[in-house]
């Protein structure tokens, strides 16, 4: 998740990663739109402001697994 400026007023809103949206549809057989990017950050953007250094997971992608375990 990062926060980004989305507009020119500079009102700052909370996105997620468009991988994680596509994730989270793959996981869980969901539907959300991920190239709405009022919510989701664009494709193009990359990975780096969204996860930082790939070193935190989501919380749902953990509880899949301890679920699996």
């Amino acid at each position: 998740i990062s926060i980004q400026k989305c507009d020119k007023d500079g009102d700052n809103r909370l996105r997620v990663c468009y991988s994680a949206c596509q994730s989270y549809n793959a996981a869980c057989g969901a539907f959300l739109d991920c190239s709405d990017q009022t919510l989701f950050s664009g494709e193009e953007e990359g990975e780096g402001q969204c996860t930082g250094f790939g070193e935190m997971r989501p919380w749902w992608l953990r509880r899949f697994k301890r679920f699996y375990s």
